[in-house]
């Protein structure tokens, strides 16, 4: 367990005190930026909008660049697997602590990292929608809106940050989880970035062409909207399955790694 810990506190230090992990943070912020943008940029709208409003236009995508958050969460750390293989870091490792905490730690490090991304570029895009004196949050407006916004509406801007913040960083979590998942079958930095968001769209098209676009199994009706017109039923319902599709990706991880060590 000692070694566990040791592993998992340098792995977090060398996953966040990096260029990679400010990088992946300016891109989430901007993503945030670039969907708020009829609201941060043009006055009439701010005038009448509160921020949970803004912050949920900004997470759910105005302009539907929703998807390219699949690939941002994937730039922190998704890659390490491969940048282990090819150093011989990997072997080094489990001869030291064995591959299951290995798999364990990095499993875990992948996924606080996209989540302290996710909670950083938030966070920084709600401190300054702070300066820009918007309206109190107004139940009249809120209630009844998608993606959480009656939470808003009824029990103020906090509790719907958390559940909006607890979303979005699982929903990161998941993209980057799939990215490592992919690396440990080809190690390629480039495919375990890209992966997500391909396997995405290939998502999208079976669900397309199925007609059930519509359904509380859509992966962008979870991630960007909401799939019960319950607000907390939806939220328990979200986090329930991004989880267990990040435990699949681990598992499959693991497995992975096991097969190519025997």
């Amino acid at each position: 367990m000692r070694a566990l810990r040791r592993m998992l506190r340098v792995d977090l230090h060398r996953s966040i005190v990096s260029p990679r992990f400010l990088f992946a943070c300016i891109l989430t912020l901007a993503w945030l930026t670039v969907n708020a943008s009829d609201y941060v940029l043009k006055d009439n709208f701010l005038d009448i909008s509160p921020m949970a409003l803004v912050l949920n236009a900004a997470t759910i995508s105005t302009y539907h660049f929703g998807d390219l958050i699949f690939a941002i969460s994937a730039v922190t750390y998704a890659w390490s697997y491969c940048q282990d293989a090819e150093s011989g870091f990997f072997l080094q490792a489990v001869q030291r602590v064995g591959l299951g905490r290995y798999c364990l730690a990095r499993i875990l490090t992948v996924c606080i990292s996209a989540i302290l991304t996710a909670f950083t570029a938030m966070t920084v895009f709600v401190l300054y929608l702070l300066t820009l004196n918007l309206p109190p949050e107004d139940a009249f407006i809120l209630e009844g809106g998608q993606a959480f916004l009656t939470i808003a509406g009824r029990y103020g801007f906090i509790p719907y940050f958390l559940v909006r913040l607890t979303v979005t960083g699982l929903t990161c979590a998941l993209a980057a989880m799939f990215g490592l998942m992919v690396s440990s079958f080809i190690s390629n930095v480039y495919l375990a970035i890209l992966s997500p968001i391909s396997a995405l769209y290939i998502f999208k098209i079976i669900f397309n062409t199925l007609g059930i676009r519509d359904n509380k199994w859509y992966l962008n009706i979870v991630a960007f909207g909401q799939a019960f017109p319950d607000d907390w039923k939806s939220f328990l319902w979200a986090v329930c399955y991004l989880l267990i599709l990040i435990v699949a990706c681990g598992c499959v991880f693991y497995r992975r790694l096991q097969k190519e060590g025997t």
